[in-house]
């Protein structure tokens, strides 16, 4: 990857995004239900779910991308894209069941535990950006940076924070229409946009667009779409930082999503 440094933009590329042109489905209740009774909670619960999904349901998802990235290369020419539609596949879905495992860790804790250590947050864009250019190969992302911008965050999640905004512009922005994402500082506080294309959200999607299983399409044999669980899971992250992610959207500038994190 080139380097990025005073504020250079490095071009990579993603694949093609489908328009939001589908009805709208109607948003899941919030995970806030006024008046609810609480109930107590296994603190091992988590750990438990966690080691059951990924390693009964996810090990041999994960083996069955595998076998099918090692068989394609064996197959005559004309199944090889039928073989690569199911590597596809399986790694669309593992991916959803790791988002299924933090939506539950999420619903049962009521927080998503970080742990801080300094990070430059523009180190971690591009190499974040970067590490999607193999498997985004046919669209743009530029990525936006002056200086170093440091803070004291959780490397990990906030790398997942992005992905997901790209990947959800990724999703709905036009094809051939570059994402922007852009970092800069403040003496208190990081900003981070992810900017697009996208088509205008209407009213009723973007009351909710940050809540749980909340989708572009109301079609539930769409895998390609997703569990709409990924806004939610961002939001978390951001908000376990002490900070907040924010939606502006428009027919002229497109839609932003603006993440902004205290530095410490």
């Amino acid at each position: 990857m080139a380097a990025l440094g005073g504020g250079g933009a490095a071009k990579l590329r993603s694949a093609p995004a489908s328009a939001l042109d589908m009805p709208r489905c109607e948003p899941v209740p919030s995970l806030e239900q006024p008046g609810a009774a609480a109930r107590p909670v296994d603190p091992a619960l988590p750990g438990r779910m966690r080691e059951v999904l990924q390693g009964v349901i996810g090990q041999p998802l994960r083996q069955i991308g595998a076998l099918a990235e090692r068989l394609k290369y064996q197959v005559e020419p004309e199944q090889a894209d039928h073989v690569q539609a199911m590597v596809d596949a399986a790694q669309r879905t593992d991916a959803m069941l790791r988002d299924l495992v933090e939506f539950v860790e999420l619903y049962v804790s009521g927080t998503t535990p970080i742990s801080r250590r300094k990070v430059d947050l523009k180190l971690l864009c591009e190499r974040v950006i970067d590490s999607m250019q193999g498997s985004n190969p046919e669209s743009s992302i530029v990525f936006t940076c002056g200086a170093s911008v440091e803070g004291c965050w959780d490397p990990d999640r906030l790398a997942v924070l992005l992905s997901r905004l790209i990947e959800n512009a990724l999703e709905h922005g036009p094809a051939r229409r570059p994402i922007r994402v852009t970092v800069a500082g403040s003496e208190s506080s990081a900003v981070l946009e992810v900017a697009s294309a996208r088509p205008i959200i209407d009213a009723a999607l973007l009351a909710h667009i940050f809540e749980p299983f909340v989708r572009g399409t109301c079609n539930p044999l769409d895998g390609d779409s997703g569990l709409g669980l990924g806004l939610f899971l961002a939001q978390a992250v951001a908000r376990a930082h002490g900070g907040q992610i924010n939606l502006t959207c428009d027919s002229v500038t497109g839609t932003t999503f603006r993440v902004t994190l205290p530095r410490a």
